[in-house]
């Protein structure tokens, strides 16, 4: 669970698909906000030091 404020980061890879639910509450009135978008490249990356 990410708390208030904290980032989380979702991604999926080109050879499998995904679905994702997710339960959000709102906090002042406001609810999600988007960050930075990331690249394919940065992605993989990442998906390199995972495997």
């Amino acid at each position: 669970m990410t708390p208030p404020g904290g980032k989380n980061w979702r991604g999926v890879c080109a050879h499998k698909g995904i679905t994702y639910t997710a339960l959000q509450e709102a906090i002042n009135r406001s609810r999600l906000k988007w960050m930075e978008k990331v690249s394919h490249e940065q992605y993989n990356e990442v998906v390199k030091t995972l495997k």
